[in-house]
């Protein structure tokens, strides 16, 4: 099992939000809609100095030549599936 830094499993109700909202940055990854992006990504990451170009470029590569169907493989899973 994977995890995203130190915080504790979603609860059961957060996971269809979280699914939601990867789902709409996936969107707006294909779009290259970079304001659709910015609303979906946390202010914190401006702390690390990135941002939705950032991301975009990340995804498309410094030059914009790789192609873009999805976000990877991934599971979302609460704190109760564990148990």
């Amino acid at each position: 099992m994977a995890a995203c830094g130190e915080e504790e499993l979603p609860s059961r109700e957060q996971i269809p939000v979280l699914r939601g909202r990867l789902f709409a940055l996936q969107q707006a990854l294909s779009e290259q809609n970079r304001g659709a992006i910015d609303s979906l990504l946390s202010v914190d990451i401006l702390e690390f100095h990135q941002d939705s170009d950032s991301l975009v470029r990340l995804v498309y590569g410094a030059d914009g030549n790789y192609p873009f169907r999805q976000l990877g493989d991934y599971t979302i899973s609460s704190a109760t599936s564990w148990r």
